[in-house]
């Protein structure tokens, strides 16, 4: 009898030892509870989306098992996504859920830029810097493990380079972040096309691999973001207007159907010069004054919201303007500037 009931619970062992689910924190709230942001960052402190709140949908995706294969975000310059987006990736692929990891930027100086200045510094003052192993060369005394170019860690390791295609010829990872996208050359005479490689670095991971391509537009029709971004189902940010409360996409100039306008808009005072003051965004659907002061409450409610299908299955694409940029950044009356300047009425 005894015998019996221990060969019934060793087959409902047998039975069970696969039924779990691996549960990992988001990267957004994992990052909130773990990164602080050293005194060299104008936010120091503990981390928090409350400053970028559209970024955190975004780093989810990157998230194991999130179902999103590709994210495209094709943005405006000094919008907070590399801080919020790339940096939390790569440590929460160290700290949280390791992984192979590959970041890639426009060039060796961006990428020591961007490892020094802002990975580095986050990983010592969040106190994870011994994440991260420093194994030795003896011959040249040089440390291999802890590099501007690799970091290894227990679990795998992270390549950061250029988009030079000798560079995505080797590493075989799960994770991509690929910043700058713009900058990178769309195709190389021997290799062929640049996102094709990069989406080869991924193949050993084809069912579980996250890739984000980020970058301001370049030229349109011949934009590298603007290629990725069309895969995707052309997510708008959008605030819920504070009149009427429908949700409404930020743009700067949206026609309505009779034939009026709805954005951007201002008052000019008897030299024909922007009154600064009178700059404010009126709500496409109400006609409802929106205040510049009014942003930051307006993007902690924002939310993405799709605009059509995807052309490739599991890829979300984002677009995101200057508009919606956290307090303390450029201001309404700045762009409004710089768009008479540059369009004289």
């Amino acid at each position: 009898m005894l015998e019996n009931l221990v060969i019934r619970n060793i087959r409902k062992i047998q039975d069970n030892i696969y039924d779990f689910t691996m549960k990992t924190l988001p990267p957004s709230e994992w990052a909130e509870k773990n990164l602080i942001l050293s005194s060299e960052s104008k936010f120091s402190g503990a981390f928090s989306y409350n400053r970028s709140p559209y970024t955190k949908e975004v780093v989810d995706n990157m998230r194991p098992n999130s179902g999103v294969e590709i994210t495209a975000v094709m943005k405006c310059s000094q919008s907070g996504f590399t801080q919020s987006v790339v940096i939390p990736c790569m440590v929460y692929h160290i700290a949280e859920s390791p992984t192979n990891v590959m970041f890639l930027s426009s060039s060796d100086k961006m990428v020591q830029n961007t490892i020094r200045g802002r990975f580095d510094t986050v990983m010592e003052s969040s106190g994870l810097s011994h994440l991260l192993k420093t194994s030795s060369v003896k011959k040249a005394n040089q440390r291999t493990g802890d590099t501007d170019f690799k970091k290894e860690y227990t679990g795998g390791t992270m390549i950061n380079a250029t988009y030079n295609a000798s560079n995505l010829r080797f590493h075989s990872v799960e994770v991509i972040n690929a910043d700058e996208f713009d900058d990178a050359p769309k195709t190389d005479k021997k290799e062929g096309s640049i996102f094709d490689l990069i989406l080869a670095r991924t193949k050993s991971y084809a069912d579980t691999r996250r890739l984000v391509f980020m970058s301001s537009p370049t030229t349109k029709g011949i934009s590298n973001i603007e290629v990725v971004y069309n895969l995707g189902d052309k997510r708008f940010w959008n605030w819920e207007c504070p009149h009427c409360k429908t949700y409404i996409p930020i743009l700067w100039r949206v026609e309505r159907g009779d034939g009026t306008f709805g954005g951007i808009k201002w008052e000019f005072d008897t030299s024909d010069k922007i009154i600064e003051d009178s700059v404010h965004y009126e709500c496409q659907n109400c006609n409802g004054k929106i205040e510049y002061k009014n942003k930051y409450s307006l993007n902690l409610t924002g939310r993405w919201i799709p605009t059509c299908e995807p052309e490739r299955k599991r890829c979300r694409s984002y677009l995101f303007n200057a508009l919606c940029n956290p307090p303390g950044f450029e201001s309404w009356a700045d762009m409004a500037n710089q768009f008479l300047a540059a369009c004289p009425k």
